[in-house]
């Protein structure tokens, strides 16, 4: 009888477990618009964005004249990006 008990109990934890598991899949919003924009107000045209949603990563490339540049395109994905990581690839 404890067996069985156990058993069950351990059947019903697995399948809690795997259903929480599988709810936890969100993306994360698409922001990649907004920061094109506010980038090309900034006059930071030649900065590429793309973003991965599934993983949360908001990826910076292209090429600026400065260093000033580069921080400040990263500072402006950061402010919309959320809570998503940016990964600033600007050269």
């Amino acid at each position: 009888m404890k067996t069985v008990r156990l058993l069950v109990t351990f059947v019903t934890l697995l399948i809690v477990g795997t259903l929480a598991g599988c709810s936890g899949t969100r993306k994360s919003p698409d922001v990649s618009d907004s920061i094109r924009k506010s980038l090309d107000q900034a006059g930071l045209k030649d900065v590429s964005v793309s973003q991965d949603r599934d993983k949360g990563v908001v990826t910076l490339g292209g090429h600026v004249p400065s260093d000033g540049d580069k921080f400040q395109a990263e500072s402006i994905a950061k402010s919309i990006a959320g809570e998503q990581v940016v990964s600033n690839q600007v050269g």
